[in-house]
């Protein structure tokens, strides 16, 4: 992996509409995680889930000489932070106990661009 570049794996993982998601394989991700909920079949033991306010921004096509934001940069994160949100929401829903944290750190003294913001790589 060290050898590809950036560029082309972050092309290969737009191209397969695959991103970077769990694959359900049974014994440790499932596929019919609400059914199980309703069942019981779950650990009863608290969760802490959640995202970064701005968490796939780094993966926004965007033009290295651009001052401001892309604008696909601006909605790409609620796509995320729904995932989480609705997950939180299932397990509270059967009794189960659950956390959720927004992150939204800013650090525009490091960073390579204002906007990237709270991203899923700080």
């Amino acid at each position: 992996m060290q050898s590809i570049d950036a560029l082309e794996l972050q092309k290969a993982v737009i191209s397969s509409g695959l991103g970077f998601r769990p694959i359900a394989d049974g014994v440790t991700s499932f596929a019919n995680m609400t059914e199980r909920l309703e069942k019981g079949l779950v650990a009863k033991v608290p969760l802490i889930a959640g995202f970064t306010y701005n968490e796939p921004a780094a993966f926004a096509p965007f033009n290295i000489s651009d001052t401001v934001a892309p604008e696909s940069s601006q909605n790409i994160g609620n796509r995320l932070a729904c995932g989480s949100v609705q997950e939180a929401d299932k397990r509270l829903k059967y009794g189960l106990t659950t956390y959720n944290y927004l992150y939204s750190g800013n650090f525009t003294n490091i960073t390579p661009r204002y906007w990237l913001g709270g991203m899923h790589s700080c």
